[in-house]
């Protein structure tokens, strides 16, 4: 049990010991099986049988203390923001420095938590790290001719062949979401859009008790009848699969831009041709810096969970958006849909 005794300090006591912490001498905090290991500035550290979550709610508890230093990332650590020196998103990592002294980290956290930490490291301006605002561009193009190059037409529906591997054609508008219109997004699953996605308004139940693509029935796919986009535009589009976003990042170029009112990544692909992928995807949150698409694929073995791509304005060099195609979310929570077809 944790107990706060004192502005500042913490005491956790376990079946073994107690030890009174200050929070200005926390390093970090990191989790092995059964053990919780606090570091501290001055290179010690101590190991305690608590959880990590004990850990920070008694932080949290603190209130007089600027809790903001600290951050939870995953479920393996906890860091103090202050000593952070380098934020790496695609190697999910975080670089500490601390007395001379450089401690790399591998963190188990989703690429979103490590977005956030950068976003509040450079609120408080206490560090230099690597994610940084992209030297955006604007597009000159007024139309989707002028932008995506060659558009062709499949059972009415305007799209680009980007050239890939897979022959794959890519719609060069988010579903029911033509450019200059209000935003459509749709629960993983479900048929009609809606402005918000929650677990009391989700088709398919809550957590635990799914009704439709659970290990029960053995389904790993949207089946046509249930996904999106084969239901409003025909049998020859669908919702694009895990592989398919894989394939988009690994062969296709990403840069992050503006489009007119529009901010999100412009994808050119081997052959010349491109798409352009909306900022936005979810209800008020990110609108402008970070995209959010779903995926057909369901989460294993985790079937609340699905797949869906982001992107975002953060990186880490100057040729790409920092992009991720397999984080996975609660399949209620409703995302934009770029339909493809084979």
């Amino acid at each position: 049990m944790i107990q706060v005794m004192r502005k500042a300090t913490i005491l956790i006591q376990d079946n073994i010991d107690q030890t009174y912490i200050d929070l200005d001498d926390i390093l970090y905090v990191h989790v092995q099986k059964n053990y919780t290991y606090i570091h501290r500035t001055d290179g010690s550290e101590s190991v305690h049988l608590v959880t990590l979550k004990d850990v920070m709610d008694k932080i949290d508890a603190v209130s007089d203390y600027s809790v903001s230093n600290f951050k939870q990332l995953g479920r393996s650590h906890i860091v103090n923001t202050a000593y952070v020196s380098k934020v790496e998103i695609k190697r999910r990592c975080i670089t500490l420095q601390c007395n001379g002294r450089t401690i790399e980290l591998k963190i188990n956290s989703n690429k979103n938590q490590l977005l956030e930490l950068g976003n509040l490291l450079k609120q408080q301006m206490t560090t230099d790290t690597l994610i940084k605002p992209r030297i955006q561009y604007t597009i000159d193009a007024e139309t989707y001719d002028e932008l995506c190059g060659q558009i062709i037409e499949i059972d009415g529906v305007d799209c680009v062949d980007l050239g890939l591997p897979s022959g794959r054609k890519w719609a060069i508008e988010n579903l029911e979401a033509p450019l200059g219109d209000i935003p459509k997004m749709f629960a993983w699953g479900e048929t009609t859009s809606k402005i918000n996605g929650t677990e009391d308004n989700y088709q398919f139940g809550k957590a635990g008790s799914m009704t439709k693509y659970t290990e029960a029935d053995g389904l790993k796919q949207l089946c046509p009848e249930k996904d999106a986009a084969t239901c409003i535009l025909g049998k020859k589009w669908r919702t694009p699969t895990l592989k398919d976003f894989q394939e988009l990042m690994e062969c296709c170029k990403w840069q992050w831009c503006i489009w007119g009112d529009y901010h999100g990544c412009r994808v050119i692909g081997p052959n010349g041709n491109s798409i352009f992928l909306h900022a936005g995807g979810t209800a008020g949150i990110n609108r402008e810096c970070q995209g959010y698409y779903w995926t057909s694929s369901l989460n294993e073995p985790e079937d609340n969970y699905a797949y869906y791509c982001t992107f975002c304005e953060y990186i880490e060099g100057e040729d790409a958006a920092t992009l991720c195609y397999d984080e996975v979310e609660e399949r209620y929570w409703a995302f934009y849909i770029r339909p493809v077809a084979d």
